[in-house]
């Protein structure tokens, strides 16, 4: 990938917070001048902000897995867990009515491995269920459930872009293993189909509209805008992307998530680059972790002189303070 297209991609990530207000491009704005601004919810912030409305979250999440029974009852927050004295981040870790594991991931940078780390991440959740020993620790084994939604390719056959997955009988096609159920939606499918909106779809493919926020065409535009005056719920959520109504520590905190996602896609196309030059993989994987570690801690530099609190700083990176000082030491 060319220096060009990292350019384009930064461009395109962070033209959201570099003005305030004329210099924006939105749709709202366009269409009508009095509407708010509404910030790109595929942002990590932006989206942990949609769904920290628990009844938003439940909408959701029953529409993803064709349910109607699920309530999000606990919101874990960090959304994080340990293995091997090492740290699993989540966007959205939940715990619902039934007491069903729910992980909710936005992923918007390429991962070829991603197949495989959605694996791992459910089966951690159904392992770390299992705090005693014998045989009665199976038996209050609760399903793990995981919806992605990602802005790159996971399977390349098939047009549809919400898939769903269960381990099933081969011969009877019937779920014979429940404990396990995969959600993956990819927007870049919805993009290159040019699906319209469409007032009576289901509320995931609604969801999934609204986070194709970056489409820039007309007709986009105009079926956006539709889209928040049908759906109360789409409305709810972007008015949790409504810029005027967040406070000044909101926006500072969108601000550094955006410049964040710009400076690990630069890292991983860089990486990347290094690694096709050398041929074989370690270049790139080698290249990214050293790379990443540096980028944050410029990040938690940067944070500190613009007298940002400690809490702020760890909300954004996800570490905690004796992560930061052995970082930075």
């Amino acid at each position: 990938m060319s220096l060009w297209k990292v350019f384009i991609f930064l461009i395109t990530r962070l033209h959201f917070h570099l003005v305030v207000s004329k210099q924006h491009e939105t749709y709202q704005n366009e269409l009508d001048p009095d509407k708010p601004l509404y910030m790109d919810p595929t942002n990590d912030f932006v989206f942990k902000k949609i769904f920290a409305n628990c009844t938003t979250l439940s909408l959701f999440i029953n529409s993803a897995l064709n349910s109607n029974d699920l309530t999000v009852c606990h919101l874990n927050n960090p959304p994080q867990q340990y293995q091997d004295d090492k740290q699993i981040y989540y966007d959205i870790h939940c715990k619902a009515n039934d007491n069903s594991t729910i992980i909710v991931e936005m992923q918007f940078l390429t991962d070829k491995f991603f197949l495989q780390r959605s694996i791992y991440y459910t089966s951690h959740s159904i392992v770390s269920q299992l705090k005693t020993s014998g045989e009665k620790r199976f038996e209050k084994l609760s399903p793990v459930h995981l919806i992605a939604i990602c802005d790159f390719k996971v399977f390349e056959n098939g047009k549809s872009y919400i898939t769903r997955h269960q381990i099933t009988n081969i011969e009877t096609h019937e779920t014979s293993i429940p404990y396990l159920q995969f959600v993956f939606i990819e927007l870049w499918k919805l993009k290159f189909n040019k699906i319209k909106y469409q007032k009576d779809a289901s509320l995931v493919e609604l969801f999934a509209y609204f986070f194709s926020f970056q489409i820039k065409n007309d007709e986009y535009k105009v079926g956006f805008n539709q889209m928040l005056n049908d759906n109360s719920v789409i409305k709810t959520a972007a008015e949790c992307a409504r810029m005027s109504a967040w406070t000044e520590d909101e926006k500072e905190r969108y601000e550094i998530f955006s410049r964040e996602q710009a400076r690990i896609y630069g890292i991983a196309v860089a990486a990347d680059e290094e690694g096709e030059k050398r041929g074989f993989e370690k270049g790139e994987k080698r290249g990214f972790e050293k790379g990443a570690l540096e980028e944050q801690k410029k990040m938690i530099i940067n944070m500190q002189q613009r007298n940002l609190s400690s809490d702020i700083i760890q909300d954004v990176t996800g570490l905690n303070a004796t992560q930061i000082a052995a970082l930075l030491n």
